[in-house]
């Protein structure tokens, strides 16, 4: 016979992240849970368990781990899908790219400027990265323009005329 254990202090959500993540998930941490059902509501939850090992799904190593829902004050149903948000790692007041503009050549970071109206690639050093962007930790200053190559291949020297609204051509 086949069954699942229900938790018995109620009901919780289970979700999973990246293994390489999973130093961040500990008993106790405080998560965000968001639903499209109910847009505009934000509420948190606690970790109250955490798997003791990793699993696979497709080539992906996850963590499961459970969120108690008692701040949750929306009807949510059984199998209603949630987004739960948990911080893994942050810093405030860095510089931040969108990671497109971002480009890895013979395992370095560049980032293109313009120099003089010339392409310049410049090596930077990134630091916390995630779905929209990587942080700057050396190589370019705040203020800098940075230019998209916009599926055009750029090449250090060439040409370029940047105008006054700061958009290059």
């Amino acid at each position: 016979m086949l069954f699942r254990l229900s938790p018995l202090q109620g009901r919780e959500i289970e979700a999973r992240l990246d293994a390489g993540d999973s130093a961040a998930v500990t008993l106790g941490k405080t998560v965000l849970i968001t639903s499209e059902g109910f847009p505009g509501q934000v509420w948190t939850g606690t970790i109250t368990w955490v798997a003791p090992a990793t699993s696979r799904d497709g080539s992906l190593n996850q963590l499961a781990f459970r969120v108690g829902m008692a701040n949750i004050t929306a009807p949510l149903l059984l199998g209603q899908q949630v987004d739960v948000r948990l911080e893994v790692t942050a810093r405030e007041n860095v510089l931040k790219l969108p990671s497109k503009v971002i480009l890895s050549r013979d395992g370095k970071r560049y980032v293109v400027t313009a120099v003089q109206n010339r392409v310049r690639f410049r090596e930077v050093k990134t630091g916390i990265e995630d779905f929209g962007g990587s942080e700057i930790l050396s190589g370019l200053n705040e203020g800098e323009m940075v230019l998209l190559d916009q599926g055009k291949a750029l090449h250090d020297g060439d040409a370029v005329k940047v105008s006054s609204a700061g958009a290059a051509r």
